[in-house]
C-alpha cells in the first residue's frame, strides 16, 4: 500500500512538474503573440480602407498609363485601357504612342493619359474623372478587372454619400476606390 501511495505521489508531482514547465512555455508564447501584435497596424485589417480611398493591391502596374482604344477627336469621348508605351509619341511618330495593352494588344493610339487613384479629398461636383461603368459600382474588383476593363470619362454630379466612400458619376453612384483622376484637367 505504501509503494502505491508512494508511485501516485511520485507522478502527481512529476505532472506538477511537468505542468509548470508547459506553462513556462506557454506564456513565453504569448510573449511572442504580444510583440507581433504590437507590430501590426491598428484599426483592423490591413486589406480594409477607410471608405473613399484605394485598396492596396489593386492598381495600373509601374509604368501603365490609359490609353483610348477608340479615336474620336474630343478626348472626353473615346474609350481607355491600361497600356504601357512602348513608343513614346514624338514628331517623328505623328504625335501617336505606341503602347502595349494590359490584354496583349499592342496598337498606336493618338491619345494617352497619365492618371492616379482618385482621393474622396480632390473630387467635386463638374470635374471630368475615369471609371469602370460596370465595376465601379462593385464593392471589390480584382486588379485583372481594374487593368483589363474599359474605362470611360464621366462628370461628378454628386458628392454627397464622399462620407461612404461614393461618388455620383452622370447620376449614379461609384465607389471612390476604383474612379482614377487624370493628372492633367480634362476640357
Amino acid at each position: 500500500m505504501n509503494k502505491t501511495i508512494l508511485l501516485v505521489l511520485v507522478v502527481l508531482v512529476s505532472l506538477g512538474l511537468y505542468s509548470c514547465s508547459t506553462l513556462d512555455d506557454v506564456m513565453e508564447g504569448m510573449e511572442t503573440v504580444e510583440k507581433i501584435s504590437s507590430k501590426a497596424p491598428s484599426g483592423g485589417s490591413s486589406s480594409v480602407m477607410d471608405a473613399g480611398t484605394s485598396m492596396k493591391g489593386v492598381d495600373f502596374r509601374k509604368g501603365e498609363v490609359l490609353s483610348s482604344k477608340t479615336e474620336y477627336s474630343n478626348p472626353v469621348e473615346n474609350r481607355y485601357a491600361a497600356a504601357k508605351v512602348i513608343t513614346p509619341a514624338s514628331a517623328s511618330t505623328q504625335g501617336q504612342a505606341e503602347v502595349l495593352f494590359a490584354n496583349g494588344d499592342k496598337k498606336w493610339v493618338q491619345i494617352t493619359i497619365p492618371s492616379h487613384k482618385a482621393d474622396k479629398n480632390e473630387l467635386r461636383v463638374g470635374q471630368m474623372v475615369l471609371f469602370l461603368y460596370y465595376d465601379s459600382k462593385k464593392e471589390d474588383v480584382s486588379e485583372d478587372s481594374y487593368r483589363k476593363s474599359e474605362w470611360y470619362f464621366g462628370r461628378i454630379t454628386s458628392t454627397d454619400e464622399l462620407f461612404k466612400g461614393m461618388v455620383e458619376i452622370g447620376g449614379d453612384s461609384y465607389y471612390v476606390k476604383w474612379i482614377r483622376v487624370p493628372n492633367e484637367p480634362m476640357e
